[in-house]
């Protein structure tokens, strides 16, 4: 993927603006309702894939979002190209490639020159070099407002790359009007001819954007507190995991260096059950240490995905509100709010779940070894024994590892903090 320019603002947006199945920039974007968005190609890939796998005369209309699982419905009949486009991301789409001079920006009028080297703000087309000049020379377009690419990337001039939201069904008429009724953006003449105002409420779009623009600053702000209370849980989660490897690794070496230390006090024909007992003991701390990590990376990989999918709507929120045109925000205010909606119901399912034990523990014997060739069978055992071991203050529970032998015994515990 090429690269943004690092001072430019877009930059910090730039991963949502990749392709999640083929990790390139956004191609003919189409965005889900849970706002991830795929390049048209790579999604109709992802349906095409899931409707061959599907039983023989039961065609299914639900599909799972490539990135965070959440469904969407496409009918057997359609394909993701009759899915509608967000004007809000394929106006970033654009904005990201007249910053970027490693992407560029197509001709409008998909002609033989590579990439475009202005753009007419009045036509709304990006021009090659030989479609500019054949542009300039057309006496009708001595007033257009043409901008190079370079003055493009001015701050002042951000805006004029975006195109205009134009109705569907009267060529030429820009959406203008908000029908409250039927909660869509439409024309002049859609609200003269088809949403007649006895029966619905129609409002110019720069009377209600403010309203829809302070609802989403204010979605942004509960958004944000679950977005720093979900890194402080992923923080614990990830606290703890450390402390149980260290733990792990720790109790390892003491148990190599306990071995040795017997291997020293004993006769040549013990060795080998002093290697086979401390290789058993060994074997177990990996086992109880696998099993105890991968509880824990389960549960830190789910929540990271969770705190990532609210950190994606966050930032799409905030570019819209920031920078977004009055139909921009009414026409993804819905889709927004509802993924911000459906991200916070399940807050407390991930940042209020309990985070699995993970302590280790090793207690060592230093007094007195058993040397007499008496008891040389049992000094396998003075290695001790590693299990799981009960609650202490009722909230921990540690791998105990006990050395036999006589005399005082050194005991290393070291919980977690909850």
């Amino acid at each position: 993927m090429a690269r943004a320019l690092a001072t430019d603002p877009i930059n910090e947006l730039e991963e949502n603006l990749q392709c999640n199945v083929c990790l390139e920039v956004l191609t003919d974007p189409r965005t889900l309702p849970c706002f991830h968005s795929f390049c048209k190609d790579c999604l109709e890939g992802v349906v095409e894939t899931l409707r061959g796998k599907a039983p023989r005369g039961r065609p299914i209309r639900e599909f799972p979002c490539p990135n965070c699982r959440a469904t969407f419905i496409l009918d057997p009949d359609k394909h993701v190209a009759d899915m509608p486009r967000n004007h809000f991301i394929c106006n970033m789409v654009k904005a990201t490639a007249v910053l970027d001079r490693g992407i560029g920006v197509p001709c409008s009028h998909n002609c033989s020159q590579s990439y475009s080297v202005a753009r007419c703000v009045t036509c709304e087309k990006f021009l090659c070099r030989e479609c500019l000049t054949d542009h300039n020379k057309y006496r009708g377009h001595n007033h257009h407002s043409v901008l190079t690419m370079e003055e493009l990337s001015k701050p002042e001039n951000r805006k004029k790359i975006n195109d205009k939201m134009y109705c569907s069904e009267h060529t030429g008429m820009t959406l203008k009007v908000y029908c409250e009724t039927c909660d869509q953006l439409i024309c002049k003449d859609c609200m003269d001819f088809k949403h007649v105002k006895q029966s619905h409420s129609c409002f110019l779009v720069k009377d209600v954007a403010s309203n829809y623009k302070e609802l989403l600053a204010s979605n942004n702000k509960a958004m944000e507190d679950a977005l720093t209370e979900g890194n402080a849980f992923i923080g614990r989660i990830t606290l703890k995991t450390e402390r149980l490897d260290r733990d792990a690794e720790n109790i390892k070496t003491e148990i190599a260096q306990r071995k040795e230390f017997v291997k020293k006090k004993v006769v040549y024909s013990v060795v080998d059950m002093l290697d086979q007992k401390a290789e058993t003991l060994l074997k177990k701390v990996d086992e109880i240490h696998k099993g105890k990590r991968a509880n824990l990376d389960r549960q830190a990989e789910e929540t990271k995905l969770y705190v990532e999918n609210i950190k994606t709507s966050v930032q799409l929120s905030k570019k819209l509100v920031d920078q977004g045109s009055e139909e921009e925000i009414i026409s993804s205010q819905k889709m927004m709010l509802d993924n911000a909606n459906n991200l916070l119901t399940n807050r407390e399912e991930y940042f209020k779940a309990p985070i699995p034990d993970a302590n280790l523990s090793y207690t060592s014997s230093t007094g007195k070894e058993p040397i007499d060739e008496e008891i040389l069978s049992g000094l396998a055992n003075s290695l001790g024994e590693v299990s799981e071991g009960k609650k202490d203050t009722g909230k921990n529970r540690y791998i105990i590892w006990r050395a036999g032998g006589t005399g005082d015994r050194k005991r290393s515990r070291t919980p977690l903090p909850s």
